[in-house]
Order: structure tokens, then sequence, then C-alpha cells
């Protein structure tokens, strides 16, 4: 881009980002607030708008440089906008070191969620039904983006094994649901 800044667009969704020194916040923040401000031209020759209030912004790097940064907060386009922890862009969950501990929990959280919902359909479903329903909300989303958790640590793959563990159960009604869910 003209600025500086990079840009990847999908469909609808808009993401600009620029790389920066610890020392240079500041002017990155005022630099991304002008490109927001062409952005918001560019849009509104075409008789679009930019909604400021799903707009994100998330320092992305390692923990002990996050001490260093004291900009908080920018504001552009007459909106204050806080920095955000995490960020969710195409169903997968980035949190600020890249870590994937919140992509993980979120597909967990939904995947448990679903369980819930599917256990008293199951119960007057034939299997091959079963393992249907399994497939489109639980695997279908344990497997979406699944190049993103190439070598996670232990811990965090054994989340999404007890996700399957369950799956299974409910399947073949090995056991109680909620013994599985706590």
């Amino acid at each position: 881009m003209r600025r500086g800044l990079q840009l990847h667009q999908c469909a609808d969704d808009c993401q600009v980002y620029l790389s920066t020194s610890t020392e240079d916040v500041p002017h990155a923040a005022d630099k991304f607030n002008v490109c927001l401000v062409d952005i918001s031209v560019w849009l509104g020759a075409s008789q679009l708008w930019l909604n400021v209030l799903k707009t994100e912004l998330m320092w992305l790097g390692l923990t002990q440089l996050f001490d260093k940064i004291t900009c908080q907060n920018v504001f552009m386009l007459g909106t204050c906008v806080a920095f955000s922890d995490t960020t969710r862009d195409l169903a997968t969950v980035t949190d600020h070191e890249m870590m994937l501990a919140a992509h993980i929990s979120y597909i967990c959280r939904s995947s448990y969620n679903h369980l819930c919902r599917l256990k008293p359909v199951v119960r007057s479903l034939p299997v091959h039904d079963t393992k249907m329903l399994v497939q489109a909300f639980i695997s279908c989303h344990l497997d979406y983006c699944n190049s993103l958790l190439y070598s996670i640590n232990d811990g965090l793959l054994r989340r999404m094994q007890l996700v399957q563990n369950a799956a299974v159960h409910l399947v073949t009604g090995a056991c109680q649901l909620s013994d599985i869910i706590r």
C-alpha cells in the first residue's frame, strides 16, 4: 500500500498489517489512522462505509515486548478503539503471541456446546445418522484450519483429543456425556 502498510482483503473483510519497533509505536498508530482515513474516503466514493465499531486492533509479538508499549488505544475516525488480546479471522481465534491457546479454547467450548445440544436428539436416531451429525458438527469443526495446529504443545492437543473422545462416546453410547464434559 501507499503508506507502507500491508493489505489483505477477503469478500467484505479488509485487514491491514503494519510492522514496527516498540520505539516507533506512536508513529505507527498515526500512520495506521491516516491509512484508515484514506480507506474511508475510498469506500465513500463507492457509496460504502467503514464500520469503525467492527474495527479490531491487535499487537502481535512476544510478551516481553508488550511491556514497552504504552499505546493502549487509537483514536480513529471519531472513535476510540482499544487493542484486543484476541481477534477472530475466518473462524480462527488469534492471540497476540500466536500461541493458539485461545483458538483451541474456542474450538473445545463450541464443540462441547454442540455435543450437549446433540445429546437429546441422538437418543432417537440410528447410529449412522448420529455419526453424520457428529461429523457435521464436531469433526469438521476440529479439522477446520488444522494446518495451523501443526506442532502445538501436548496440553492443547490433549484438549482437542478429549473433544474427539466425547464425540465417540456420544455416538457409541459408551458412557454418559455429562461424565465426560466437566
